[in-house]
């Protein structure tokens, strides 16, 4: 059974299956599509303005979309990933070639067709890593088979069930010196990212502070109630008591963590696998490279909403 007739029996969801069925067959209502139509708009790719919009264009040529697919060939290490070529040779290529991750593309090509229709229809652009955190998240709902046999991993709620501000935060270290770094999504759907310099330190201790930095900023944001993932599970484990702190160096910072996640009045920490926190992991590396004690945040929702600003008065 070839590709095209076996997409009807993986395990994704119908509406992307119909979805890549459309693709497939060019029946998506690219510009190009419109105009067959006598429907007649700006025809050029909104993602990248530098040529007319069609399918092969928008899912594989566009400027944008390239960014996008070395980004995640760069974190999930792809030994082949998105090449220049037509959107059918491409999926064939790739189905003989990633047979863990068959479905990845058509995951992919959504998340960019629901962007490009955001921009068209709400005048809504949202940023290289916004996309980028949107595909990690959904990929994290239908895992490859791979990690479906290894583990399965909590994931974040759907946004349409959001009862509360969802963020998530990581740590990183490498040649002693730490960085952290994390997302926190409002329920208006604003995703805020931060990063920050940690100095010299283990993994574990970029981890904790890089916490710690994501509760500040919740509640310089006004975030009364937070639903917070990590990866880490020795810290997630810490904060919910199901281990005690051994480490003497870090038990200061321990102590301040607890503090301040009981200044909120609903919180919860949960778990979750490296490979669903992209965006995060990014992040806390740039920290790496980011003076000590000084934490950067901006709105990542929107490219137009400006640069990093500097928390004020954050200091490790």
């Amino acid at each position: 059974m070839g590709w095209k007739d076996g997409i009807w029996k993986w395990n994704i969801a119908p509406k992307f299956k119909c979805f890549w069925w459309l693709v497939i067959h060019n029946a998506i209502l690219t510009w190009d599509n419109l105009s067959k139509r006598g429907i007649y708009g700006p025809s050029r790719c909104v993602l990248c303005s530098d040529d007319t919009e069609d399918i092969n264009h928008l899912f594989v040529f566009c400027r944008f979309t390239k960014y996008i697919w070395s980004c995640l060939a760069h974190y999930y290490n792809f030994a082949w990933a998105w090449d220049d070529l037509p959107v059918r040779e491409n999926f064939a290529n790739w189905h003989r070639l990633q047979h863990q991750r068959l479905h990845f593309p058509i995951l992919v090509c959504w998340i960019m067709w629901n962007n490009r229709n955001r921009i068209i229809f709400d005048h809504h652009k949202l940023s290289a890593s916004t996309i980028i955190y949107q595909i990690s998240q959904l990929y994290g709902l239908y895992p490859d088979k791979k990690h479906l046999k290894k583990r399965q991993s909590k994931i974040l709620p759907q946004p349409d069930t959001w009862a509360q501000n969802i963020a998530t935060f990581d740590g990183a270290s490498q040649g002693g010196i730490c960085g952290g770094g994390g997302t926190i999504t409002l329920l208006d759907h604003r995703t805020i990212h931060y990063k920050v310099g940690l100095g010299a330190g283990t993994n574990t201790r970029a981890e904790l502070l890089s916490l710690w930095a994501l509760l500040t900023l919740a509640r310089r944001l006004d975030c009364n109630e937070l639903q917070v993932f990590g990866d880490s599970q020795v810290i997630v484990d810490w904060m919910n008591g199901k281990n005690v702190i051994k480490n003497a160096a870090l038990n200061h910072w321990y102590q301040r963590t607890v503090c301040l996640r009981d200044t909120f009045a609903h919180i919860t920490l949960e778990h979750f696998y490296r490979e669903y926190n992209m965006a995060t992991d990014s992040l806390s590396k740039d920290g790496i490279n980011m003076e000590e004690g000084i934490m950067w945040y901006k709105d990542a929702s929107n490219v137009d909403t400006g640069g990093w600003d500097i928390l004020n008065n954050y200091t490790t």
